[in-house]
């Protein structure tokens, strides 16, 4: 029974339990899934702001990656959502968690598409580990993730210009922090390498554009550096 926004649309979907450990996020863990999921949007108004809003982040990747629909949606006017009204609640939810569950059905070991619901979560979690899970919020850092990610696609020449931007002013719409700051280049780099799916490389998922994500493991230390000193992180 999820009472959060972060836990209703994706956590509490999909049938990974697992802890954090110092060394990284979610480094132990296993596949379970339920029986059933109860997802009541009642208890989501007396979340705080920040926790709303940090769910906020997930449900932006889903439009960003899986769901055209639901982004054009959010970019038109996310008033209904953000005053929480109960309705537009229970279709964002319900909207999320059948996106979720069709990836999940696909592949639930996360060897394929599913890892496209990683989106922004590569550098997010390295920013919750060097946090020590107590600074960012995995919302705001995934959210900043993001922008990270699409700054880099459009470096590489995938993406094209103005996803980032576009990325950005949906980001900002929903209340979340896009600029970093980012801490220092190295251990953000170290932090990639205690990733649970780092396998010989940086994983991340990126988009050819909004609705089109790729996984690629072949992003270089230099390229990660560049993106990270547009984003304010000291060398």
């Amino acid at each position: 029974m999820p009472t959060t926004l972060t836990a209703q649309v994706d956590a509490a979907i999909g049938g990974k339990t697992a802890v954090n450990l110092p060394e990284g996020k979610n480094l132990v863990g296993t596949f379970s899934q339920p029986c059933v999921v109860l997802a009541d949007v009642e208890p989501l108004a007396t979340l705080d702001e920040r926790d709303f809003r940090s769910g906020l982040a997930e449900v932006a990747k889903y439009g960003l990656t899986l769901d055209l629909e639901l982004l054009e949606s959010l970019e038109s006017d996310p008033a209904p959502v953000l005053r929480r009204d109960p309705a537009a609640l229970e279709a964002l939810v319900a909207r999320c968690v059948a996106a979720k569950a069709r990836t999940v059905a696909d592949d639930e070991r996360d060897t394929g598409s599913r890892l496209f619901l990683n989106y922004g979560h590569t550098l997010g979690h390295a920013l919750e580990r060097l946090d020590s899970f107590a600074g960012r919020t995995h919302g705001e850092a995934i959210a900043i993730g993001m922008v990270f990610a699409a700054r880099l696609a459009e470096a590489r020449g995938l993406a094209v210009m103005g996803l980032a931007a576009r990325t950005a002013r949906l980001l900002s719409s929903l209340g979340l922090e896009v600029d970093g700051p980012l801490p220092p280049a190295d251990e953000v780099l170290a932090a990639f390498r205690m990733d649970k799916k780092f396998h010989d490389g940086v994983r991340f998922v990126l988009l050819r554009d909004v609705g089109d994500p790729v996984v690629t493991d072949d992003v270089s230390a230099d390229e990660l550096r560049a993106a990270m000193r547009e984003m304010g992180a000291r060398a």
